[in-house]
């Protein structure tokens, strides 16, 4: 029998992922950009869950995530998900809580241990060294952290140093941060009105005095746009180690993608183009607000990565999207294309009709297009031709448009554009 079921505990990792984390300067959450072939939360799960002494994750998410479900997680009995609060603090808390009420088992302690979303390097030696440690003081707890190696400077509100630090005693804390759950919730609970950065900080706060443990300084936190790159390098160099394949992308850089969609004339306008209003006799009539021009980009962004069409994302049967923003679409249609790691590097599209005439709303489109995407003015294209009144569109019964998209792998560069 192993020491840790001789000891009657039961390790459950604790991942707190409601956090925004605007200093990636992308529109998707840090823990849900691409890194190699996982997400990065998707990587930090699978660290923790590298030591058969860790037996369920409970994930504390922001209130509107739509993302974690969707997931494809190998390990999905394993996983639980809560609502997170507006601090840290605060996920931690109802994590925990569902962690004693719903997997602790009677005669149990139940122990937290604690780990960043967007934290997707940590090594497998360093998790089993860290159990270890806190098996050895299971009162006092332990962290990972690693000891400061530069010389540490203090200044003033002016930016002028003022004092040199010693550095002998200072450690850069980690995570994970192991701790008894039922004593972390109620230092939790006794310190609301504290600016708690990590669970140490917690169990400091009512006079604990947690064991540091010495971990690695590739274990590093996605927190700005270069740390990306260099955790795509660190998962890399660890896969070479182990003898394990390579972590290569197995797709090319690059995408096209092409999307098409007709919508009849029908009922009052106005007519709805590339997000703007256009006077017309009549609109386009739809199960969402009609603009043809974004369902058809809609669909050359999902068709590029073969993520199916809107029609399969946005089903016309269901109600929720009666007379929806085609905006708001868009936006939700990116996000995905994010998701996988992908970015736009320029649209064409051409509308086929004989009526409204573009030309006075082009820049507009355009610039509402570009806005949506993140991109220049320049990355997007809008023409507009007819079909010198043949067919449908040259008799005006309605509008159809065509979209191209080329996508790139979202690199540095691209996640801070």
């Amino acid at each position: 029998m192993s020491e840790f079921s001789q000891q009657g505990m039961k390790f459950v990792a604790i991942v707190p992922a409601a956090g925004i984390g605007s200093r990636m300067q992308t529109q998707v959450a840090k823990q849900y950009l691409a890194l190699h072939d996982k997400l990065v939360i998707e990587h930090s799960i699978h660290a923790v869950l590298a030591d058969p002494r860790i037996q369920h994750v409970v994930v504390a998410l922001h209130p509107e995530d739509s993302q974690f479900s969707s997931l494809e997680l190998n390990v999905q009995a394993r996983i639980h998900s809560v609502q997170g609060g507006a601090t840290r603090a605060e996920s931690v808390a109802a994590a925990l809580t569902f962690a004693c009420q719903h997997l602790a088992q009677p005669e149990q302690q139940l122990v937290a241990v604690v780990h960043d979303a967007a934290r997707p390097c940590l090594a497998a030696d360093d998790l089993s060294k860290l159990l270890d440690a806190f098996l050895l003081r299971p009162q006092q707890g332990a962290i990972l952290a690693c000891p400061v190696r530069d010389t540490m400077k203090r200044a003033n509100t002016e930016g002028a140093i003022v004092a040199t630090v010693e550095r002998d005693q200072l450690w850069h804390a980690q995570t994970p941060q192991v701790f008894s759950a039922g004593a972390l919730l109620d230092a939790l609970g006794a310190t609301p009105n504290q600016t708690i950065t990590d669970e140490a900080s917690a169990m400091q706060a009512v006079g604990g005095h947690p064991y540091v443990v010495s971990g690695s300084a590739s274990n590093i936190k996605i927190t700005h746009p270069d740390d990306l790159a260099v955790a795509a390098a660190i998962l890399e160099r660890a896969a070479r180690q182990s003898g394990g394949v390579h972590l290569t992308q197995d797709s090319t850089m690059f995408r096209i993608g092409q999307g098409f969609d007709v919508h009849k004339f029908g009922g009052e306008g106005p007519v709805y183009l590339g997000g703007i209003a256009i006077e017309h006799a009549h609109g386009l009539i739809a199960h969402s607000d009609g603009d043809v021009l974004l369902h058809a980009l809609c669909d050359a962004l999902l068709g590029a990565l073969a993520l199916g069409d809107i029609g399969h994302l946005f089903p016309d049967t269901d109600e929720k999207y009666q007379g929806a923003d085609s905006k708001e679409l868009l936006r939700i249609v990116y996000q995905r294309v994010q998701q996988q790691g992908y970015r736009l590097v320029n649209a064409d599209i051409t509308v086929m009709a004989e009526a409204p005439k573009l030309k006075p709303h082009n820049v507009a489109i355009r610039e509402c297009i570009a806005g949506l995407l993140s991109v220049d003015r320049g990355d997007i294209s809008v023409k507009a031709t007819t079909t010198e009144k043949l067919g449908f569109t040259g008799r005006e019964e309605g509008i159809a448009c065509q979209a191209t998209v080329l996508l790139s792998r979202q690199s540095v560069q691209g996640a801070s554009k």
